[in-house]
């Protein structure tokens, strides 16, 4: 069951990789990483107060220095995903 789990994520990492080319011939990577970011903050907000669970923390620094590597980390694939060229045939 957890190979089903691997191919399906890997599967949803592929698609947004191609749906983030697509919505590169009409929107920059920080506007996609934006929108992609700002979709998750809500879904998993929705989630923790679903389970009723606290957003309070003793380690707020390395929460917030996690946050701010992880947006890089996702804007520079962004931008490299929209600078690849079409394949032409």
């Amino acid at each position: 069951m957890q190979s089903l789990w691997m191919l399906a994520a890997s599967f949803l990492f592929a698609a947004m990789g191609v749906c983030v080319k697509f919505a590169a011939t009409t929107h920059s990577a920080a506007e996609i990483t934006f929108y992609r970011s700002f979709i998750s903050l809500i879904l998993m907000f929705g989630l923790v107060r679903l389970r009723g669970v606290s957003l309070l923390t003793s380690y707020w620094r390395w929460h917030m220095t996690r946050g701010v590597v992880g947006f890089a980390a996702l804007f520079a694939y962004f931008h490299a995903i929209t600078l690849l060229p079409w394949q032409r045939q």
